[in-house]
């Protein structure tokens, strides 16, 4: 018949296994340590366990300790860099050209990219120089200058034409 679903027999796994018993690990009893007999005497189970613990609790103190004055150290030394940093930021100007005289490349414990991120100031700001206007362009703007004070009702396409 096509339509009934073979039933697997006991012990195979599935088709690929050709008959290989399936084997289940072995489960522990809740509460008994593994690698203990289980016929061992409650009173020594217990007695091996508070051993145990007592054991790793101080190791686990020491570590304890240890992590916690790293932690301290590195608090501390986090602390002093932003003290220095807000030191430093104290004297900060509003305008682009007194932000970009104020970073020091050659400051010994914050970098160029550091000082521009507590001034708010782009590294390309700091790097870039100003055009200086050219002659032509200067003569330029006098003559749309004059024209706007002498007409201020022409409009853009007036000025332009």
């Amino acid at each position: 018949m096509a339509g009934k679903r073979e039933t697997p027999q006991r012990g195979v796994q599935g088709p690929g296994r050709l008959g290989r018993p399936q084997v289940r690990p072995h489960r522990q009893r809740a509460g008994r340590p593994a690698g203990r007999p289980p016929d061992a005497p409650p009173q020594l189970e217990k007695a091996t366990a508070r051993r145990g613990e007592t054991v790793f609790a101080s190791r686990v103190r020491v570590e304890g300790r240890a992590d916690a004055e790293a932690q301290k150290v590195e608090l501390f030394e986090q602390i002093g860099r932003l003290k220095m940093e807000l030191e430093w930021l104290k004297k900060k100007p509003s305008s682009a050209d007194g932000q970009r005289a104020l970073v020091e490349p050659e400051h010994a414990e914050l970098s160029v990219r550091r000082q521009c991120e507590l001034l708010g100031l782009n590294r390309s700001t700091l790097y870039s120089q100003a055009v200086p206007a050219t002659q032509e362009n200067l003569t330029l703007m006098r003559r749309i200058d004059e024209q706007y004070t002498a007409y201020p009702f022409y409009g853009s396409q007036r000025m332009t034409a």
